[in-house]
C-alpha cells in the first residue's frame, strides 16, 4: 500500500517543533541550532507530483531562519544515493552536545504490514519494490541518526504511513525551566540536561494522510498565540495539547532508540532573552486550549476556485434523476475534506444536551456521523458557525428553514457544488478542466471504474457493471478519509462510505429548469437531496451524478453529510 498524495499538513506543524530552542540568546549556552530539510516535488518512476512543497519549504527555512535563528539546508528531489550519502556527511559534521538538530523529511510515503516496517519515496524510488530497494527504510533512518553526534535530535516525518517510525509516547514531560526559577542560564542547562531522540509524524502508521488538513493550523496556531500571551517558551506538551485537537488525521509523537528519560526539545522564541521577558514568562500561567477537540478540530475546509461543468449524465443507469444533461457553473466555495465524524457531532451534541446518534455498534471517534437528520445537519452548522463567530446560514423556526446562502458560516454544499467537485476527473489538476476539452469522473474519487479497494461500497457480483470491480464489501462505514480514494482535489469518500445531505430540496425534474448559475433547487419540496451512496449501495447508486433524496427529517444508518462554506 502506498500514498497517492502528500501531506503538506506537517510543514507548519514543523515551523513550531522547529522553533526547538533558539537558546543562543544566552550567554552561557554555546549551541547552534540546525535544520536539515529533505523534500521532494518531483519523482521519476510514477508516483504523484508533490508540487505544492517547494513553497511551503521556503516559508518554513525563512521562519526558521528570522524567527529561531536556525541554521537552515535544503535538499530537495535527491536520490536514493544522494540521500544515503547526504545522511552520512551530515553525520561527518563535528557537532557538539550543546548542538539541536532538526531533521525533516517531506515525501510520498509506504509501509508494508507483513514486515511492519515504513518507508520513505527518494524521488527516484520504484511504485513497486518487493523488499524495499530503491526507498529509505525507517530503520535505516534509525540507524543514521543513531550515529549523529549531536545530544538533541528531533526528526519530522512528513509522509503518510509516517507513525511506523519509533515508539509512540504519550507521556508529558516533567517541569520545565519557567515552571520554577526562571533565567537565560537555567533554561539553557534545564533544557541540555538529558539526552533527546524524539520524533513528530503527519499521522500513524496505517494512514495516508490528506494534503490539506487543519494538523499545520494547529502548529501554527500554537507558535503564534503563545508569543502573544506572554509565553516564549513552548514545551511539546504545549504543542501536544493544540495537535490533538485534530480529527482528520493521527498525528503521533515519540521516541526512538538513544533517548533518555527527561530528554527535551523546548521551543524557545527568540525575544525570550530581551530585558523583562523572562519574568513575563515566569508569571505567564499556562495558556487554555479549547478542551473539546471535537468542536475546533474540523479538518481544514478546500477552497474550491468554482468553474462550468456538465451536470447530469444520459446513461440510462445512473441512480435517480440525473439523466437531463445541463451546462452549470458555480462561484468559488470551500468544502471539508472528509465527512463530518462522530468526534465533531458528539461535542455538539453535549453541549447542547442533546441525545447522541446511534452508531450501530461500528464505533464513534472518527468514524463518519450517522442516524443525523438533515435538520440535525443543519443545526449543527449553525452551531459550529457561532463558535468560530461566523454568521448563521441557516434561520430555523420550527420546521421552516431559510438559508441565506450569501453569509459566511458553515453550511451543507448545494447539489451543484458537490457534483462539480465529485466529478472531477484524476487528471484534470487545478482549473477549468471542462473548457481544456477534458471529460468527467464517474466516481467521486476522479477515476471510471469502482474498485472496492478504494471505496466503500457493495461490490458483490450481482451488482457488479462495465464501470465495477467485484471484490469486497466492508458492510458498514470506515474512518473518514482512511481509504486511498482522495481526487485531485484531495476530498475524500465522495463515492460510498456514507451518504451525504446536500442543502437543497428534490425535484425530480429540476434538472429541465435549473438555472445554469449557481443553482440552489427550487424553492420548496418534501425532500432534500442526498448525493455519494454508502457501503451498502452498489456501483451505479455512488456514481457522481447519481441523485437519492429523503424528507429531512428522516435518519438512517447510511446517511451523514459534509460541511461547506463561501468564500
Amino acid at each position: 500500500m502506498y500514498a497517492l498524495f502528500k501531506p503538506s499538513l506537517i510543514f507548519w506543524f514543523f515551523t513550531i517543533i522547529f522553533s526547538v530552542p533558539n537558546i543562543v540568546h544566552s550567554q552561557n549556552y554555546n549551541g547552534q541550532d540546525y535544520a536539515f530539510i529533505f523534500y521532494n516535488t518531483h519523482f521519476t518512476k510514477g508516483w504523484t507530483p508533490l508540487t505544492e512543497v517547494e513553497k511551503e519549504v521556503k516559508i518554513l527555512s525563512k521562519e526558521l531562519t528570522e524567527s529561531y535563528q536556525f541554521k537552515v539546508e535544503q535538499f530537495a528531489n535527491l536520490t536514493n544515493d544522494e540521500l544515503h550519502e547526504k545522511l552520512k556527511e551530515i553525520n561527518s559534521r563535528p557537532f557538539t552536545a550543546q548542538d539541536q538538530v532538526l531533521f525533516f523529511f517531506s515525501s510520498h510515503g509506504l509501509y508494508k504490514e507483513h514486515s511492519n516496517q515504513g518507508y520513505l519515496i527518494p524521488s527516484d524510488g520504484p511504485k513497486a519494490s518487493r523488499y524495499g530497494e530503491g526507498w529509505l527504510s525507517y530503520g535505516q533512518l534509525r540507524d543514521y541518526l543513531g550515529e549523529n553526534r549531536a545530544k538533541h535530535i528531533l526528526v519530522a516525518l512528513d509522509a503518510c504511513h509516517s507513525g511506523a517510525f519509533g515508539n509512540r509516547y504519550r507521556g508529558h514531560p516533567k517541569g520545565l525551566p519557567w515552571q520554577g526559577e526562571v533565567n537565560c542560564e537555567t533554561l539553557a542547562r534545564s533544557s541540555l540536561r538529558y539526552r533527546s531522540r524524539l520524533y513528530f509524524s503527519s499521522g500513524n502508521k496505517m494512514e495516508r494522510t490528506p494534503a490539506e488538513s487543519v494538523f499545520v493550523d494547529r502548529w501554527l496556531q500554537c507558535l503564534r498565540e503563545l508569543p502573544r500571551k506572554g509565553r516564549y517558551v513552548v514545551s511539546s506538551n504545549d504543542l501536544e495539547q493544540y495537535v490533538n485537537t485534530i480529527s482528520v488525521s493521527s498525528p503521533e509523537n515519540g521516541t526512538f532508540y538513544g533517548h533518555e528519560p527527561s530528554g527535551e526539545f523546548v521551543f524557545v522564541h527568540k525575544d525570550v532573552c530581551q530585558p523583562g521577558v523572562v519574568d513575563q514568562v515566569k508569571r505567564q500561567p499556562p495558556p487554555k486550549v479549547v478542551d473539546s477537540r471535537k468542536v475546533i478540530a474540523i479538518p481544514k475546509l478546500t477552497d474550491i476556485p468554482g468553474g462550468t461543468f456538465k451536470m447530469g449524465r444520459k446513461t440510462g443507469t445512473t441512480f435517480g434523476t440525473a439523466d437531463h444533461v445541463h451546462l452549470v457553473e458555480v462561484g468559488p466555495f470551500a468544502i471539508a475534506p472528509v465527512e463530518v465524524t462522530f468526534e465533531n457531532f458528539d461535542a455538539y451534541c453535549e453541549e447542547k444536551k442533546l441525545p447522541l446518534p446511534e452508531d450501530e455498534g461500528w464505533g464513534r471517534g472518527k468514524q463518519p456521523v450517522i442516524n443525523v437528520s438533515w435538520f440535525d445537519a443543519v443545526n449543527y452548522c449553525n452551531w459550529l458557525s457561532e463558535k468560530f463567530g461566523y454568521q448563521k446560514v441557516y434561520q430555523i423556526n420550527g420546521g421552516e428553514v431559510f438559508a441565506d446562502l450569501k453569509a459566511n458560516g458553515y453550511r451543507l454544499p448545494t447539489e451543484a457544488e458537490w457534483e462539480y467537485v465529485a466529478s472531477r476527473p484524476a487528471h484534470s489538476g487545478g482549473g477549468n478542466y471542462l473548457r481544456r476539452g477534458e471529460g468527467q469522473a464517474d466516481f467521486g474519487n476522479g477515476k471510471s471504474i469502482a474498485d472496492p479497494g478504494e471505496l466503500n461500497f457493495d461490490a458483490s457480483p450481482g451488482l457488479k457493471t462495465n464501470s465495477s470491480i467485484t471484490g469486497y464489501s466492508r458492510e458498514q462505514p470506515v474512518q473518514s478519509g482512511s481509504l486511498a480514494n482522495a481526487n485531485p482535489l484531495f476530498l475524500f469518500d465522495l463515492s460510498g462510505n456514507v451518504a451525504e445531505w446536500c442543502n437543497d430540496w428534490y425535484a425530480d425534474d429540476f434538472y429541465t429548469y435549473s438555472p445554469k448559475e449557481n443553482p440552489v433547487g427550487p424553492l420548496g419540496g418534501t425532500r432534500r437531496v442526498i448525493r455519494g451512496g454508502s457501503f451498502q449501495d452498489g456501483p451505479n447508486e455512488i456514481q457522481s451524478f447519481s441523485r437519492d433524496s429523503r424528507p429531512p427529517i428522516y435518519r438512517g444508518k447510511t446517511l451523514g453529510f459534509r460541511l461547506a462554506r463561501n468564500l
